[in-house]
């Protein structure tokens, strides 16, 4: 296969151009997300505050890639054994292990904007996983009664590499029941599980304190450049049961 071919049927392939966090990503329409719409017009969510849709809406060739890639998403779950499923599958599985390989980098990040489209893209996904073994996946998601029919599902078969994290809805919310990985948004509260402290670490992957962070001012903090991963991995471990990220 093609990298212009595989590109063609996942509608524009895989990006790699976010430099302040490892891997690639695949990236869907924010106008589109089921529960996202709904929470978007809702306060105090994390969706009322969507970077996403802040950069779709200035940047036209952006929300036409996001547009792209969750219909070709979205036609590969619903043809999920038929050939436009497979071919989709197929395609993804070229791109990141290439990408993986000629990088180092074996971490692979879904909707980094978007959501799933359809009920069965989980299924989608865990082919994908179990086809890039050396990949850990991460797919953060508010479609909880898609993941809950998913999961519950007698013939469902999660990869070890794979980790879906239900996200709640509300800022300072707790972690969700019932899933095995979750994710919180937190603002007044103290954050519960593992603080994502990717908001205070720097272009070097040092992590600089509380107090050091707060002492800055906004130009300085724009100077030193934060919001990098560093050496953190704690949203793709399957050790980590919820990570919580300050409201920013």
């Amino acid at each position: 296969m093609l990298v212009k071919e595989a590109k063609e049927i996942t509608g524009g392939g895989i990006l790699n151009g976010n430099t302040k966090m490892p891997g690639a990503t695949y990236a869907t329409d924010p106008f589109l997300c089921i529960t996202g719409q709904r929470l978007r017009k809702q306060a105090n969510t994390s969706c009322s505050k969507c970077y996403a849709v802040k950069i779709a809406k200035l940047r036209p060739s952006a929300a036409k890639g996001y547009n792209s890639r969750h219909m070709a998403m979205a036609r590969a779950s619903h043809d999920l054994y038929g050939p436009t499923g497979v071919s989709w599958v197929d395609a993804m599985v070229f791109m990141i292990n290439k990408y993986a390989e000629k990088t180092g980098d074996y971490e692979f990040r879904w909707f980094d904007a978007g959501d799933v489209p359809h009920r069965d893209s989980f299924e989608l996904i865990a082919w994908v996983a179990s086809r890039t073994p050396k990949v850990k996946h991460w797919i953060p998601t508010k479609e909880y009664k898609w993941y809950s029919q998913w999961i519950n599902n007698p013939n469902t078969v999660v990869p070890v590499n794979m980790v879906v994290r239900v996200s709640t809805p509300k800022v300072d919310g707790r972690p969700l029941t019932g899933v095995s990985h979750s994710s919180t948004v937190h603002h007044k509260q103290e954050h519960s599980g593992h603080e994502c402290k990717a908001y205070r670490t720097d272009k070097t992957n040092k992590v600089w304190s509380k107090d050091e962070f707060k002492a800055l001012t906004r130009p300085e903090k724009k100077v030193i450049d934060f919001g990098h991963c560093g050496n953190c991995r704690a949203c793709w471990s399957k050790d980590v049961k919820n990570v919580s990220y300050g409201l920013h």
